[in-house]
């Protein structure tokens, strides 16, 4: 658990990385219109375009706001969110053995009310860490559900 300053790597790469991703596709447009290429290819380019600016993220992350949560980069109301599992990630899990960090970390997963694919989840190395996130998430009302002990 670490605070997103303006000299994290997370944030310098997501700033340069977007000022270029601009840059690119300001040139893509030029060439687009010079050339006339617009006819033939346009749905491509529209593509192309798409890929460059999805490509520029910040890793996994959450924060906690008063009204609600950014998990991964977007942001859910806390009338949204319908609760949270806890996973402890233990021999046999799917995500045990990934990074020797993860190995006995815990797995939560947010639960949203109108999801359309499989639930958000992000992995807490400490279990002080996991209390402390569990209880600004109770105080917005999202209740949690533990799948094994915390111990």
């Amino acid at each position: 658990m670490g605070a997103l300053t303006k000299n994290t790597k997370s944030y310098q790469f997501v700033k340069w990385g977007t000022a270029a991703a601009l840059v690119l596709l300001t040139i893509l447009l030029v060439i687009v219109v010079a050339t006339e290429w617009v006819e033939s290819s346009f749905f491509s380019v529209a593509y192309l375009f798409f890929v460059i600016i999805s490509a520029v993220r910040h890793r996994g992350n959450l924060f906690i706001l008063p009204k609600g949560i950014i998990l991964n980069g977007k942001f859910y109301s806390s009338n949204q969110l319908k609760s949270y599992e806890i996973e402890k990630i233990v021999r046999w899990h799917s995500l045990y053995g990934l990074n020797s960090r993860v190995n006995n970390a815990y797995k939560l997963s947010i639960n949203r009310k109108k999801k359309q694919f499989q639930p958000e989840f992000i992995v807490v190395e400490n279990l002080v860490h996991l209390e402390q996130i569990t209880a600004l998430l109770n105080q917005q009302g999202i209740q949690g559900i533990q799948k094994v002990d915390l111990v």
